[in-house]
């Protein structure tokens, strides 16, 4: 039997807590998937954010970029991690891979926003005397807030789940995705079920998380937006 009864799922929950050595497993791997999943997004997100700002200055690094970012984004994951397990190390897949998905996303909603930032607001910005922070603060920030959110929380869930993936065809040691395979390889189809049941708990976590992060922000920035 592949899907197990619900109840008995929250059983093996219960019984991996009660045993410290089994808990300590549990909780580690959690840990150690939600590490590379959060480093490897915010090298990820920060890198494609201050190549996208330079890249709206700049149209030649924009034009040198486009096919670059094309190539990147139009890459099967699958065919990129496949690839990697032949010529990298398997604990930096994870990043490597995270990079080639994340890193188009987040820089193409990132410039297009910057594109968008109306040319008006800014000079009004520059004739009240404000300085460059402060006109990030008024301006940037106001304009460019939800396609920074929208790149934040559906590139981390993306991400997530890019990590998982390639966790399971790498097989890094105390993660998610090997312990999912872990039980396929020994037919433990209720643990393999008990794995996948808590990854998208956690995935719902996290976006309730980023959805009210992005509400409290959001809120702070907007009532600046005319506070010049």
């Amino acid at each position: 039997q592949v899907i197990t009864d619900p109840i008995q799922t929250i059983a093996d929950l219960y019984n991996i807590f009660q045993n410290e050595n089994e808990r300590n497993i549990f909780l580690g791997a959690i840990g150690q998937t939600l590490f590379t999943v959060i480093v490897s997004f915010t090298i990820s997100f920060i890198l494609a954010l201050v190549v996208a700002i330079f890249s709206n200055r700049f149209y030649n690094l924009r034009n040198i970029l486009n096919p670059t970012v094309s190539v990147l984004r139009s890459s099967p994951t699958i065919a990129i991690i496949i690839i990697l397990l032949l010529v990298a190390p398997w604990d930096t897949i994870s990043y490597i891979v995270s990079f080639m998905v994340i890193f188009p996303l987040v820089f193409e909603n990132m410039l297009t926003a910057l594109d968008h930032v109306f040319n008006g607001e800014l000079e009004a910005a520059k004739s009240l005397g404000l300085n460059f922070l402060q006109r990030v603060n008024s301006v940037y920030l106001p304009n460019i807030s939800p396609a920074l959110w929208a790149s934040v929380i559906s590139g981390f869930g993306l991400n997530y789940k890019v990590v998982i993936a390639s966790e399971v065809f790498g097989f890094p040691k105390n993660t998610i995705g090997h312990n999912i395979v872990a039980a396929k390889q020994s037919f433990d189809y209720p643990q393999a079920f008990l794995w996948l049941v808590v990854s998208i708990v956690l995935a719902l976590v996290i976006e309730f998380i980023l959805s009210k992060t992005r509400n409290i922000f959001s809120a702070t920035i907007y009532s600046k937006r005319y506070n010049i």
